[in-house]
C-alpha cells in the first residue's frame, strides 16, 4: 500500500502521522524528540528506528511503498542539519522524496495548508516563520537557548529562577517564586538546590522550561515579578513577529501561535495579542486549532508544488 509519512520533531517529543493516498490515517505514533539541534544523532536515530518499526509491523508496510516523507524540528533550517536528517532517514530504505524543515513551517502548513501566514512558536525554544502570497518564507528567531529563545518556556523558566535568586539575596522583588521553588526542589533554604542547577545531573532545558508554570500561577495570584516576567517574555515574542511582518513587506496575513508557553498561559496570550493588535490592527492572532503533525504530511503530500522550492 502506498502512503505518506509526516513527523512532528519536538524537543521533548515526535509524532509520526502515515496517511494513505486518500489523506486517511493509517497510524498515529509517539516517541522521544527527534530533533538534532539538542540530541545526538545515535539518540535521533534510536528513536526513528522505533517509530518506524512500529509502523512497518503494525500496518504491514514497506518502506519503498511510502511516497513522500516530510519531517519538521527546531533547526532543521540550519546549514548541513537538515542533510543530516535526510541521511538518517534515506538509511531506513526510503526512496522517496524526503523533506527536513524547521518544525515552525509545520504549524503554518497545518493552520493554512500553505497559504500566506506567520506562525509563532513558544515552546521550549522561540521562533517566528512567515509566507508571502508567492510562497516566499522568512523567518526570525530560533538560535538556541544560549544566543536566543526570547520568551520561550526555557527564557521564561530561567527567568524565573534568576529572580526567585534575587529575591532570596534581597536585591529584587519579593515574589511567590521563591517559596514555589524551595518547595519544588524540596529545600528550606533556595541555595541548596543550586546542585540541581549545575551539578553534573543538572535540569535539562525542558525541565527548565516546565517552570515556566510556576510563572503561569504567581501571575494568577498577581504577583509583581511573575507579570512582569510574562510582560517582558510578550515583548520577546513581538519582535520576533514584528520583525517576520516587517521582513514580508507590505503583507498583513493572520498569525497563529503555537507552543506551550502561549496554548496554557492565557495571560502572556493576550499580552501578546495586545502588542500585536497595537502594531497590526488588522491582524488576527489565533492559537493553532490542528496538530503540527498535519503540516508535516501536508508537505510531505506537496513536495512538488512551486511552493516549496522557496522553503
Amino acid at each position: 500500500m502506498n502512503y505518506y509519512i509526516g513527523i512532528d520533531g519536538g524537543g521533548t517529543k515526535s509524532r509520526l502521522l502515515a496517511v494513505d493516498k486518500n489523506q486517511q490515517p493509517i497510524e498515529l505514533l509517539h516517541g522521544e524528540s527527534t530533533n538534532l539541534a539538542s540530541n545526538t544523532k545515535e539518540f535521533v536515530t534510536r528513536t526513528l528506528t522505533n517509530l518506524f518499526s512500529a509502523l512497518f509491523s503494525q500496518n504491514s508496510l514497506e518502506p519503498g511503498d511510502c511516497l513522500g516523507l516530510c519531517i519538521g524540528s527546531a533547526g532543521l533550517d540550519y546549514a548541513g542539519v537538515s542533510e543530516q536528517m535526510e541521511s538518517i532517514i534515506r538509511a531506513f530504505g526510503f526512496s522517496c522524496p524526503v523533506l527536513a524543515v524547521n518544525d515552525s513551517l509545520l504549524v503554518l502548513m497545518a493552520a493554512t495548508g500553505g497559504k500566506p501566514g506567520v506562525a509563532l512558536i513558544s515552546g521550549t525554544g522561540s521562533v517566528a516563520y512567515g509566507i508571502d502570497s508567492k510562497g516566499n518564507t522568512t523567518r526570525a528567531g530560533g538560535w538556541g537557548h544560549i544566543l536566543d529563545d526570547g520568551g520561550s518556556g526555557y527564557w521564561i523558566g530561567k527567568e524565573a529562577l534568576k529572580h526567585a535568586f534575587w529575591a532570596y539575596d534581597k536585591r529584587g522583588k519579593q515574589t511567590v517564586l521563591e517559596d514555589s521553588f524551595k518547595r519544588h526542589f524540596g529545600v528550606s533554604e533556595l541555595r541548596q538546590c543550586l546542585e540541581e542547577l549545575y551539578g553534573d545531573n543538572a535540569l535539562t532545558k525542558s525541565e527548565i522550561a516546565e517552570f515556566a508554570l510556576m510563572v503561569n500561577e504567581g501571575a494568577q495570584q498577581n504577583d509583581e515579578v511573575c507579570l512582569q516576567i510574562l510582560h517582558n517574555a510578550a515583548q520577546e515574542l513581538f519582535l520576533l513577529a514584528d520583525t517576520v511582518f516587517k521582513k514580508l513587506g507590505g503583507e498583513r496575513p493572520d498569525m497563529t501561535v503555537s507552543g506551550g508557553s502561549l496554548s496554557s498561559n492565557d495571560i502572556l496570550f493576550d499580552m501578546l495579542q495586545e502588542l500585536i493588535k497595537e502594531a497590526y490592527p488588522d491582524v488576527r492572532v489565533l492559537k493553532i486549532e490542528k496538530e503540527p503533525v498535519l503540516g508535516a504530511v501536508h508537505l510531505a503530500m506537496e513536495q512538488n508544488t512551486g511552493f516549496l522550492r522557496h522553503c
